[in-house]
């Protein structure tokens, strides 16, 4: 039997370029598990055909992908499946039906398990699906089609028959990992990846009411023994030749015996391996950090959620938010980054919930280096959870998705999630009575912009006006008359209507909000207008890297503000920018320099236009200017003058 196993799209088809493809571990394990069945297994990964240029990620991306598979004959055909790119994956099967009537399509993953029963009504074209574990109740699957055992017998798995779906009983948890074979790594090409997943352990004991984590895996808190972690460390390292690995499991450190002997058997072995891990804020100590760090764990991924005391009880994650920073800084000095998640829009919060959160987030981007990412996202509403539970008839549509699911939705999709909603509830929203949904979803794109693109001109703008969340509210009501409209159809790359070219719009709107200060709030001063300058420039070189296929080289160039931390005075963050920087700015248009192009009298934010009389952003310069105080050049290191009127010219 030959059958082909589809990851799930999880690219953004505007960019493909800049994407990686993420190991399909469920797929590697469920292959490992049938090859010595008498199985034969094609990984098909629908990201890296895209990412290649194999299949080019457009409108046809779908019944491209499906014509090519019927070509090849399988004997059954099964789907990964998550909530960002579910309509991605039912498009294909619609598509693979076309081509081939016979084959039997599978499907498989949290969100076909989340919505077996109403998948299978909606979408004929589906023949069962695999609910939870995949490993054992997959073989038995195989065994029904061939008729080899009923359907009836085969536990955890949701199917038609007739005209009837039915749904049998559930199957058992696999209780010991160990005893899984190591994933299939040699039929996907991850030998000298830069970093790759390992299934370290499943499930959640913990039950907030908006994670279907607990659902997916029964609450069931299960690890693979350090030995044998440590083992997959060794042939990823040594045969495969991996950089890092990456541990799947959300909640790794609970264990925390478990944890401390794994890096005991990683520094004895010296395997030397570097690895990163999720857990909870009160999952570790300060003596447990130091241990993981000696042992190569480079970064560490919390997901705090809320910085509200009341909203921490309200939501089912139950921590005290007094540790949030302590622990942070606890992991920055052990030597490892942080990712920190927060989520908002959930229907109990109040403004001053909301506030407590943005500023629990962006403060944590300048409380050190190490902190990369302090993400902010909007609510996902996920089926099966205690949100889902009590708001699944009160969902909403605007269009607008947060980054959790729509990372896959700048395709004119809409139709399909519109007809749906309770496949794709993560695609919409539940009214908040206390804070409004379009003042939410500017926060969203604030701290995007915090996190992508201004981190150091919002976080010397906070100190001296007193906070992030000040800054954002007057800039939500600032950008209510002051609206930035961009022209898709003069910008580098085909745009499409929709989340895309509003968030770019935001983010115009947040760079010209910060450059000019309408509000008075006070932080415009030379210092500044230093920073500021120098984070443009960024901007603009990392994106023309991007935009050249070299998104890693990007990711790595080196800033000089990267190891600033946010208790430097600004004088000594001005002196940092002016000792380094980049030395040219190559002048090419590129997507941010568009994007980034305002109009109108108060000019650009950052400037596409080059040549005599102008500066590095855009702004006209006199011919002549006369004496006045010297700025810094961030372009070439030299010093310009500055004339009364704010026009710079070179000294010669």
């Amino acid at each position: 039997m030959k059958i082909a196993l589809v990851a799930a799209p999880n690219f953004n088809p505007l960019f493909p370029q800049i994407g990686k493809p993420n190991v399909p571990l469920g797929l590697l394990c469920i292959a490992a598990v049938l090859e010595p069945a008498g199985v034969t297994c094609e990984i098909i990964d629908p990201n890296l055909l895209a990412i290649s240029g194999r299949i080019p990620p457009d409108m046809r991306f779908e019944e491209e992908l499906a014509r090519q598979m019927s070509l090849k004959r399988y004997d059954a055909a099964g789907f990964s499946t998550l909530a960002n790119s579910y309509h991605s994956i039912l498009e294909i099967v619609q598509e693979l039906r076309k081509f081939d009537e016979d084959v039997p399509i599978i499907l498989g993953g949290p969100q076909a398990t989340h919505t077996d029963v109403a998948t299978l009504k909606a979408f004929p074209e589906i023949d069962a699906i695999v609910r939870g574990e995949g490993e054992i109740v997959t073989i038995d699957l195989l065994k029904a089609l061939a008729g080899d055992i009923p359907f009836e017998d085969v536990k955890g798995i949701t199917y038609r028959k007739g005209n009837e779906i039915v749904r049998n009983a559930d199957a058992p948890l696999i209780e010991n990992l160990d005893e899984l074979p190591l994933p299939a790594y040699k039929l996907y090409p991850v030998k000298g990846m830069s970093a790759v997943s390992l299934d370290a352990g499943r499930g959640c004991p913990y039950k907030c009411n908006f994670c279907s984590t607990c659902v997916f895996w029964k609450r069931k808190f299960r690890q693979k023994s350090p030995k044998r972690i440590a083992d997959e460390m060794f042939v990823l390292k040594h045969a495969f030749g991996v950089a890092s690995v990456d541990f799947t499991h959300d909640l790794f450190t609970l264990d925390h015996r478990h944890t401390a002997k794994l890096c005991s058997i990683v520094r004895r072995r010296k395997i030397g391996l570097p690895w990163r891990c999720s857990t909870r804020i009160d999952a570790v100590d300060k003596k447990l950090l130091k241990t993981m760090a000696a042992a190569g764990c480079r970064a560490v991924f919390y997901g705090v959620e809320s910085g509200s005391p009341r909203m921490q009880a309200v939501i089912g994650k139950k921590f005290d938010v007094s540790v949030v920073k302590k622990t942070i800084l606890d992991t920055a000095d052990a030597g490892m980054d942080v990712v920190a998640s927060f989520i908002i829009g959930f229907p109990e919060e109040t403004e001053d919930d909301v506030a407590k959160t943005i500023e629990m987030a962006m403060n944590l981007l300048g409380a050190s280096h190490r902190v990369t990412n302090s993400q902010i996202h909007l609510l996902a509403i996920t089926n099966e959870t205690e949100l889902w539970d009590k708001y699944q008839n009160e969902l909403h549509y605007d269009g607008i998705q947060t980054d959790l699911v729509g990372g896959s939705l700048f395709y004119e999709k809409d139709p399909l999630v519109m007809r749906y909603p309770e496949l794709f509830p993560g695609h919409y929203y539940v009214k908040t009575p206390n804070v409004s949904r379009a003042f939410l979803v500017d926060l969203y794109m604030f701290g995007y912009s915090a996190n992508a693109n201004l981190r150091w001109s919002l976080i010397y703008a906070a100190r001296k006006a007193g906070g992030f969340f000040p800054i954002a509210k007057k800039w939500h009501e600032w950008s209510k008359d002051n609206k930035i409209e961009l022209d898709k159809k003069d910008a580098p790359f085909e745009i499409k209507d929709g989340p895309m070219l509003t968030l770019m719009e935001r983010i115009v709107s947040i760079a010209r909000f910060l450059k000019t200060d309408p509000a008075g709030m006070g932080w415009r001063d030379g210092a500044f207008e230093t920073i500021f300058a120098h984070e443009a420039k960024m901007i603009v070189l990392r994106t023309k890297m991007v935009a050249e296929g070299k998104a890693e080289n990007a990711a790595k160039k080196g800033d000089v503000l990267e190891k600033v931390s946010y208790d430097h005075d600004p004088a000594a963050i001005v002196k940092s920018i002016l000792s380094g920087g980049p030395k040219k700015i190559a002048r090419k248009k590129t997507v941010i320099e568009y994007f980034f192009a305002g109009h109108g009298a108060q000019g650009p934010v950052i400037g596409t236009r080059k040549g005599k009389g102008h500066d590095t952003l855009g702004k006209r310069r006199n011919k002549v200017g006369d004496r006045g105080r010297r700025v810094p050049s961030l372009s070439r290191g030299r010093v310009h003058r500055k004339n009364k009127r704010g026009a710079c010219r070179r000294r010669a």
